[in-house]
């Protein structure tokens, strides 16, 4: 059995990287970054949390990418996403930020890809009409932008010897081992 950790991606940086280092310390095998616009809690109960004195503010969460990337430099567990909106993130865009955490992370990078939720996308003007012809759109595009990038720029990868980065593997996406993980409801 593995077990991987959801670091908290919110208040700042600082926090996820000291998490994802204890969470190693630990013996987790992987660490995961959600990706929210909008906290898990009611502000109006928020305030009753102990946990709201040192953050004020339950709808506070980080870039996921950006966090990945903070963490990437301070462990050697795989990072992934858990898991970024469709309907939020188109797939060339999902792709970059996917293969530069994964140029970065040691341990790689798993892109996790779903349809999306009503309380992180309605509230800022997001489409939320066909959440899922959303998902199989950006996935449409992820393939697509591998093929128009296959066999270039393919080099050993410094942080993993023997394995390449950015460079198509097969079929479906991969690229320099980064998998990708979808579901749409």
């Amino acid at each position: 059995m593995k077990v991987g950790m959801m670091l908290p991606c919110v208040h700042s940086v600082a926090l996820n990287v000291m998490t994802a280092q204890a969470v190693e310390q630990m013996g987790a095998d992987s660490l995961w970054v959600p990706d929210h616009l909008l906290g898990f809690w009611h502000p109006d109960i928020w305030k009753d949390f102990p946990a709201a004195s040192a953050m004020p503010d339950p709808d506070a969460f980080l870039d996921p990418f950006c966090v990945a990337t903070a963490v990437a430099g301070s462990t050697s567990l795989p990072i992934g996403t858990c898991v970024t909106d469709a309907s939020r993130r188109g797939g060339i865009d999902l792709v970059r930020g996917a293969l530069t955490v994964n140029e970065i992370a040691t341990g790689g990078f798993t892109l996790g890809v779903g349809s999306g939720e009503r309380e992180s996308t309605v509230p800022f003007g997001y489409d939320f009409t066909k959440p899922v012809g959303n998902l199989e759109r950006t996935l449409g595009e992820i393939p697509a932008r591998h093929r128009r990038h296959a066999g270039r720029g393919c080099r050993p990868n410094r942080h993993r010897p023997g394995r390449t980065q950015r460079c198509a593997r097969g079929l479906g996406w991969r690229a320099g081992r980064t998998p990708l993980a979808a579901s749409g409801w």
